[in-house]
């Protein structure tokens, strides 16, 4: 796995398709090569607090508000994070209400604090929008989608939208083929090319035992250990956390890849 900072890395997705279990996963394998900060900007669904079963305040909010006068300071951002198996964890707006204080201003100014004390930065921000803030924008955009009809679905809609309102950072995402399985849609990965103009960063398994675990004990700790022989960590840890791990670690491999292209439609099927 590469150990060059990849700071910002975004993760969105245009359905529930798995961007903050993503995030989650990206942070902790990232974790293991320097300083790693997790921040929760879904203002729709935010969830990393919940998930890691962190304390939902101090959170994202309340560090937007204190910055009112200006960007938040090396300090400020300790006092709001919360750590889980050696990640720092910013959560996210505890109402809906908070969102108003989440400005674009503010998180370039948070992006610019947190890259002097972390080497890598890992975003969730839910559904994409068609503007982000300039930090976000000349960072690493991933796109998380479920290769079933749903997830093609809502990202052909959701991306002709884009499309419409002229986004501007929509040429540089690349998506995250996630939960895959024997029953996944076949020639997604062309049909994304072809028919979207996307690149694809990586394919993530269907792990349910993995992830369904990660929600009870609160804990990716699996990701952040070193990795001794594939047979002792399968037997400490399981084998759908190997598949997850080897995953996210090629996935990390690839972002200094090639990201949207231009040719033809191309049918997709089962």
């Amino acid at each position: 796995m590469s150990t060059a900072p990849q700071s910002p890395i975004t993760v969105m997705s245009a359905r529930p398709d798995g961007a903050t279990t993503i995030a989650a996963g990206i942070a902790a394998v990232l974790s293991r090569t320097g300083r790693t900060l997790l921040i929760d900007l879904n203002l729709d669904r935010p969830e990393l607090a919940a998930l890691l079963d962190v304390d939902e305040a101090p959170n994202l909010f309340h560090l937007a508000y204190r910055s009112k006068l200006g960007p938040a300071s090396t300090d400020e951002l300790e006092d709001h994070l919360q750590w889980r198996d050696g990640i720092g964890v910013l959560p996210g707006i505890a109402r809906s209400d908070d969102a108003v204080e989440v400005s674009e201003p503010f998180i370039d100014g948070l992006v610019a604090t947190a890259v002097r004390s972390f080497e890598h930065i890992v975003i969730d921000t839910g559904r994409p929008r068609p503007a982000l803030p300039a930090s976000l924008a000349d960072g690493t955009l991933l796109w998380a989608m479920t290769p079933s009809p749903l997830g093609l679905a809502a990202l052909d809609r959701t991306v002709r939208g884009l499309e419409e309102a002229q986004c501007a950072w929509l040429a540089r995402a690349r998506v995250i083929v996630n939960r895959e399985s024997a029953n996944s849609l076949a020639g997604v990965e062309r049909f994304l090319e072809r028919e979207q103009r996307l690149g694809t960063a990586g394919r993530v398994p269907l792990a349910p035992d993995y992830w369904g675990a990660v929600e009870l004990t609160h804990s990716i700790r699996a990701l952040t250990v070193p990795m001794p022989a594939a047979d002792r960590y399968a037997k400490a840890y399981g084998d759908s956390a190997f598949a997850v791990r080897r995953a996210i670690e090629a996935l990390i491999d690839s972002l200094a890849g090639p990201q949207r292209v231009e040719s033809q439609p191309e049918a997709v099927g089962v």
